[in-house]
């Protein structure tokens, strides 16, 4: 199997099931090398629609072309009989110029075959990816029906969770008559600059999926929610005001109003973070 140069899979953390050690290869070397037509034969249908939309807006192709290396840092797997492995959780670095942050996968295999699907990871930056090395080495492999606990919003879920907020909000003051947003107005822009409205539909419905599984959203995001919000109501010469956004923009994304409500006010203390 010829993986590309930039991946890095240390003997320490190996796998005892070979097939699992050549899927996370695979799957590493998707992403090293930008292959999002590999990359979507390996990821769960869910992780599908994320990569379409982000192969649609050229998100996949500008984030991965920066890359310098794909590192496996951490590996745990279930075993079954013998050397063979049920489920398993893998945490990538990836390394871009000057700065490194982690993927999480939870991995599941169906007779020879290894599907991979988002796990949350702490949204930390190292100079390094080596610097990541054994991090979630303690994590424990999900049961393969095993919930994901609720967690902090990863690098793939942040777009996602934007665009459901997005439209769900002007559909909200569509709903009322008293936005000057319509979906028409809306895909003019997206044509504008070479994307596709159904895409993006898609990507607000997997943000939808992440914030009822609980996934929390940080306060950068948040901010980026209420501003674009504020940004819509402005086009109704007042009819829709900041008490109204604060209060639709916490439901959205299951933020407290008076935490939305302190976004009015100070710098955030903290930004969105590779997951």
């Amino acid at each position: 199997m010829k993986v590309d140069a930039r991946v890095t899979f240390p003997q320490a953390h190996a796998p005892v099931d070979e097939s699992l050690a050549r899927a996370v290869l695979e799957l590493a070397d998707a992403i090293a090398r930008g292959d999002d037509k590999k990359f979507r034969a390996m990821v769960t249908p869910d992780q599908q629609t994320i990569l379409d939309g982000l192969v649609s807006s050229g998100e996949w192709a500008d984030s991965t072309k920066k890359i310098e290396g794909v590192r496996v840092v951490s590996m745990s797997e279930s075993l079954g009989d013998g050397s063979n492995a049920t489920a398993a959780r893998v945490t990538l670095a990836v390394q871009e110029p000057g700065a490194a942050y982690t993927l999480g996968w939870s991995g599941k295999k169906s007779g020879a075959t290894w599907t991979f699907t988002g796990s949350p990871t702490a949204a930390t930056e190292k100079a390094r990816a080596s610097e990541f090395d054994g991090s979630a080495g303690s994590a424990t492999a999900p049961a393969p029906d095993a919930a994901p606990a609720a967690a902090a919003a990863s690098a793939a879920d942040t777009p996602a969770i934007l665009a459901h907020a997005i439209l769900t909000l002007m559909k909200r003051m569509n709903d009322l008559g008293q936005a000057g947003l319509s979906e028409s107005t809306l895909d003019a822009q997206a044509k504008a600059m070479g994307q596709s409205l159904d895409a993006w539909k898609a990507l607000a419905a997997q943000g939808k999926a992440a914030i009822d599984r609980g996934v929390e959203v940080d306060e950068m995001t948040a901010r980026m929610v209420l501003d674009a919000g504020l940004a819509m109501a402005a086009t109704t010469g007042g009819k829709i005001n900041e008490d109204q956004v604060i209060q639709w923009a916490s439901s959205v994304i299951n933020w407290p109003q008076n935490k939305m409500k302190a976004l009015r006010g100070g710098a955030p203390k903290g930004g969105a973070g590779g997951g």
